[in-house]
């Protein structure tokens, strides 16, 4: 655990939160899958960061970060929660595989391991990785998620789904059902006013005809 020192722009030192009220043990829950986390009271008690890279303008520091959290007072090493202007920092035991994380072109952490594309923590075939297949390196356990380095730019799989969604990637299908709506709304729209005018114009004639 190290303690994490406010920016001077009051920026929380990690991108995700995670509600408040937490201890040390359910925020490492709440962040099971990213490599590290953080307490703080900037908001409330117990306030859970999770992220998988630290922002750079916080100064980090070993020791003591607030009072020890709420029920975790026996625990060793200490659990601390931090205070407004610092976050307890810790990092993840074990390793998770990012949450639906794919290479994008539709292969997953565990097709990497299946074809042996990545082999204890080691990418073995570099066309397979970095930034062209969304970073396996950064993302998979099999590939090296584990010891993915906290200077590394932004969080991988963030970073990965957002390209995704500005190449087509994932969400081509909902847009391609978006067109296909608007289509058919527009089709529907046609036909009800080629009816509206179709009744006018058989009123006119029945009117005609009394005349």
């Amino acid at each position: 655990m190290k303690c994490l020192h406010a920016s001077a722009r009051g920026e929380p030192p990690l991108p995700y939160h995670f509600g408040v009220g937490h201890s040390s043990s359910s925020c490492a829950d709440a962040c099971k899958h990213f490599i590290f986390f953080a307490l703080t009271q900037a908001r409330d008690f117990g306030e859970c960061l999770c992220g998988d890279t630290l922002r750079a303008e916080h100064q980090l520091e070993p020791g003591k970060c607030g009072e020890v959290c709420d029920g975790e007072e026996g625990a060793t090493p200490p659990r601390y929660c931090g205070t407004k202007r610092s976050s307890a920092l810790y990092k993840s035991l074990g390793c998770h595989d990012a949450v639906e994380w794919s290479n994008g072109y539709g292969y997953t952490c565990a097709e990497y391991a299946h074809h042996k594309w990545c082999v204890n923590g080691t990418l073995r075939d570099e066309s397979t990785g970095g930034e062209s297949n969304h970073h396996p390196e950064r993302n998979c356990c099999v590939c090296g998620r584990a010891s993915a380095s906290p200077d590394t730019a932004e969080h991988a799989h963030a970073e990965a789904r957002a390209r995704e969604r500005a190449s087509g990637g994932p969400d081509r299908a909902s847009r391609a059902r978006a067109v296909v709506l608007v289509g058919t709304a527009a089709g529907l729209l046609a036909a009800l006013l080629l009816a509206v005018r179709r009744r006018a114009a058989a009123a006119q004639h029945a009117s005609a005809a009394l005349l």
